[in-house]
């Protein structure tokens, strides 16, 4: 197993993304090395981080397109999300995702969050 193979596996997602397995097919190359500033950019986003929902959406806003590079234009956030991407919980309570990508090669990436009247925890686990 590669180096970025092994670090994949320490993240909490259960595989639920993409196996272990699969990652070196589908991703043969590491990701590139996170330059000095874009890391200390990302360490004083983390730590303006206070779990409040205006902090999460700063958060979200710096990770999903400036860190990440997808383009502002591209996400849907909050209330701009169309009702068609809810989805019933085990609980029976319909969400919506908190924020939806869609790329220009048809592409999704819904981010899904706790609902507005729940406080995130500020040292939620991130990866």
């Amino acid at each position: 197993m590669s180096l970025h193979a092994e670090g994949w596996a320490q993240l909490k997602h259960g595989g639920l993304l993409i196996s272990p397995a699969k990652l070196d097919e589908y991703f043969p190359a590491a990701a590139p090395v996170m330059r000095e500033f874009a890391a200390e950019k990302l360490r004083r986003a983390l730590t303006a981080f206070d779990g409040s929902n205006e902090s999460l959406s700063s958060l979200l806003d710096y990770i999903l397109q400036d860190l990440s590079g997808l383009p502002a234009d591209e996400w849907q956030k909050a209330q701009s999300v169309d009702s068609r991407w809810a989805v019933r919980s085990f609980t029976g309570a319909q969400i919506k995702p908190r924020r939806l990508w869609l790329g220009p090669n048809g592409e999704t990436l819904a981010v899904f969050v706790p609902d507005d009247g729940a406080r995130v925890s500020s040292r939620a686990a991130w990866g």
